[in-house]
């Protein structure tokens, strides 16, 4: 299954390429007159589809590490109570 993914995910990378090539060469060619800022795009959305999907994962990995931490505190105050009514029983025996 990963191979299929792997595979999926390099035809992508490779069409993005094959068409900035594709833009390049008819630019180059005269046969398109466009910006070279539109004949590189394939380039530009690339990096910034990558960009947006960088920061979506660290968004979502600070939330997580923030929900992670704020259990752990309260995990840790509830074995502190429990510590201290352990300790108040052993002090009344």
């Amino acid at each position: 299954m990963s191979e299929n993914n792997s595979s999926a995910a390099s035809s992508a990378i490779g069409l993005l390429t094959l068409l900035t090539v594709v833009f390049v060469v008819l630019k180059l060619c005269h046969v398109i007159d466009w910006s070279w800022w539109w004949v590189l795009s394939p380039i530009w959305i690339e990096i910034v589809l990558e960009l947006i999907f960088l920061i979506v994962v660290i968004i979502v990995k600070y939330h997580a590490l923030k929900h992670s931490r704020e259990r752990f505190i309260n995990h840790m105050e509830q074995l502190k109570q429990e510590r201290n009514a352990i300790i108040e029983k052993q002090k009344k025996l």
